[in-house]
């Protein structure tokens, strides 16, 4: 896994959770009286101790001044908090869940929230945070949460939305100081976590050892290419074997890629659960590999975490393809589960992806660009940083063009076909309720494709609603009459 990735966001299931605010009346949360500008002794100490990476002795210490005031919400989040960062859900959950009874609030919300997360219930999780914000009360650890969220269903531009919101409500909060660096360019990062770690934060050890090798990383990359990985050969698309890897002579354990490093072929095994690129040591000495930093990485067997580094790659080969510069995470082990390493699928994002097993076959082949897209550079997914990394983290925002403000569908069986569904006549500048985050069209297809539903404001109208659209099916190929277009439905 890589390091920014562990650093940032917990993994998640990936699921459909469309949570917004709705029009009618929002969900009650009690709100307490305005806390006093200066805590009690006890809680000033316990939130120090938790601040400092203390969890134990801040748990201890929470646990104190609820003995003493049962309706405490600050002591109850800190301790729910306290017990989540010590890995001791259950005991957080029951706590929580106390908090509720005896000092319902906003917070105490918000940390509910978390723990649904901690426990997978992700559309349980977003809409305590969605609720605590449409309470009227702009938590920031609210809209961190709704980031992991949207960063688990893959829609990043709305993650930065959220964590520049978290970060404006809680500029100090340690949590949402780590995610909202994902916005910042390469060598304001390493500022940047020259700072935190110079401090003492709300870490355990573990994570304050990933920052710490994230850091040598970011330095070791700006030593190297401006370029990032990305591709040198002619060819934009390939077609190549997938191996056979057998546990016996008689039973398939997966299937590999041929994949040459500098000089040295190498066989890894596809993974559609991994990320990035993972080879053993013996592959990163035979193909020269040069190290740029250390790093630890988990999920492999049931040993715990594993010691390696992160290593630069001048040449990586993939079928036709050809890609410089990319970074790979080397195990300190002569093998990876006993092959020469690992590739996961997301390695060829910026691809078209066909995993033919009928054949086996892996097909690479570009992407349609997005309407405002003259060019499209094509790089393995092998570091989190577009471009290297020390780019204007705005210009990946997509801008307005031709098919602004609409929802397509797009054939993927090659023959570049595009149909128009409709226009959303949604306007979003953040400024109002009624303009922000929550008024985003959203739009979700049903599972059998006949139906997509969408969130519109109707260009500023001053509420928004729920629209849905009915899908006529598309024609077939050998039809010459154009697509139909879809008529409302409700």
């Amino acid at each position: 896994m890589s390091i920014l990735r562990l650093l940032l966001f917990l993994a998640a299931p990936l699921l459909s959770s469309f949570a917004q605010v709705s029009t009618a009346e929002p969900v009650k949360i009690a709100a307490q009286p305005p806390a006093a500008n200066v805590l009690s002794q006890e809680t000033a100490e316990a939130h120090a101790l938790y601040q400092s990476g203390k969890f134990e002795a801040a748990a201890e210490k929470y646990r104190q001044v609820l003995a003493a005031d049962t309706k405490n919400a600050e002591a109850y989040v800190g301790l729910t908090r306290s017990l989540l960062k010590d890995k001791k859900a259950d005991e957080a959950l029951a706590t929580i869940d106390r908090a509720i009874q005896n000092a319902d609030s906003p917070a105490v919300h918000v940390a509910l929230g978390e723990v649904e997360f901690r426990e997978g219930s992700i559309t349980g999780a977003e809409q305590e945070w969605v609720n605590v914000i449409n309470s009227g009360h702009p938590e920031g650890r609210a809209f961190l949460g709704i980031a992991r969220v949207s960063t688990a269903l893959s829609l990043h531009k709305r993650a930065r939305t959220m964590l520049e919101k978290a970060h404006a409500a809680a500029p100090d909060d340690a949590d949402i100081r780590k995610a909202w660096m994902s916005t910042l360019t390469r060598s304001e990062r390493i500022k940047y976590l020259e700072d935190y770690l110079s401090r003492a934060n709300a870490d355990d050890e573990d994570t304050r050892a990933h920052m710490g090798h994230y850091l040598e990383y970011l330095k070791a990359r700006l030593l190297e290419p401006k370029r990032g990985c990305h591709l040198v050969s002619k060819a934009t698309s390939t077609e190549t074997p997938m191996i056979n890897l057998l546990t016996d002579p008689r039973h398939l354990r997966g299937y590999g890629l041929e994949v040459v490093l500098g000089d040295q072929k190498s066989k890894l095994l596809l993974d559609t659960g991994a990320g990035g690129i993972l080879i053993s040591r013996r592959m990163a000495e035979k193909a020269g590999l040069k190290q740029l930093s250390q790093t630890t990485m988990g999920g492999l067997g049931d040993k715990g975490e594993a010691k390696g580094y992160v290593a630069l790659a001048p040449s990586i080969k993939v079928g036709g393809l050809e890609f410089q510069d990319c970074p790979v995470e080397v195990i300190d082990r002569r093998s990876v589960v006993d092959e020469d390493g690992l590739i996961g699928a997301d390695v060829f994002e910026k691809f078209l992806v066909e995993l033919d097993f009928a054949h086996q076959k892996l097909r690479l082949s570009e992407l349609p660009k997005r309407p405002e897209q003259s060019t499209q550079e094509l790089s393995l997914n092998s570091e989190d940083e577009p471009n290297g990394g020390d780019h204007d983290p705005s210009a990946t925002q997509i801008g307005s063009g031709i098919y602004d403000d609409e929802i397509l569908q797009v054939s993927l069986d090659g023959s570049e076909r595009i149909r128009r569904i409709c226009h959303t006549r949604c306007v979003i500048d953040d400024k109002t309720e009624t303009t922000g985050y929550w008024a985003t069209p959203k739009p979700t297809i049903s599972r059998d494709g006949r139906f997509i539903a969408f969130t519109s404001n109707w260009e500023k109208s001053g509420r928004y609603d729920l629209f849905i659209v009915k899908i006529d099916p598309a024609p077939r190929l050998n039809q010459a009459q154009s697509a139909p277009s879809p008529s409302p439905a409700g």
